[in-house]
């Protein structure tokens, strides 16, 4: 009996002790958003999941839009996004102090037809990526690799971005973290 205990000790502080390695990849388009997340234990495949979003708008309207238009609409999107992850501040930050952060990998190809606002987006691109990866390595210290690069395309209209992530967290961490935001989630969902 004592033995059998002993083992069981021994394989919950194994698992609570062993690493989640998480692949993240995300590729955004004018015409769809994909997201795949892939989360290995051991080596060992656990969890795959892939969300896609499909734009509602027709691609023959999009072939006409103009610069003015696409800026707009990467802006009203750039906004949501922004909206979403000040919800999620708290969250992001705990988790942060909790990741170790192996790979990060983040291409943006941008155009909107007009040299001048193609500039200012792609210099803006630029300053929100630099700040993002600061602030990464402010909570976690260091990044493995890192590759960045913003690609502006003057005479066409298009957006697509690639961000690819590999990430590792203590399964033990992994649980306190999940358990604290699914607290915070409930807490936010009474107000």
């Amino acid at each position: 009996m004592i033995v059998i205990i002993g083992v069981l000790i021994g394989l919950i502080t194994f698992f609570l002790c062993s690493r989640l390695y998480v692949h993240c990849n995300f590729v955004c388009t004018l015409d769809a958003q994909v997201l795949t997340v892939h989360v290995y234990f051991i080596r060992v495949p656990i969890y795959k999941k892939v969300i896609t979003v499909n734009d509602k708008q027709p691609r023959q309207q999009k072939k006409n839009m103009s610069g003015q238009y696409a800026f707009k609409l990467l802006h009203r999107k750039s906004k949501r996004i922004f909206q979403r992850l000040t919800q999620m501040k708290n969250s992001a930050v705990d988790l942060l102090q909790n990741i170790e952060v192996h790979e990060l990998k983040w291409h943006t190809n941008i155009g909107t037809g007009d040299a001048s606002s193609t500039g200012q987006i792609a210099g803006s691109l630029w300053g929100i990526k630099n700040m993002m990866l600061r602030a990464i390595v402010k909570k976690r210290n260091t990044i493995e690799q890192s590759i960045i690069y913003v690609f502006p395309n003057y005479t066409h209209v298009i957006f697509q971005t690639m961000f690819n992530s590999i990430v590792s967290i203590n399964a033990g961490k992994a649980i306190a973290v999940l358990y604290r935001i699914i607290k915070n989630k409930k807490n936010h969902k009474r107000m």
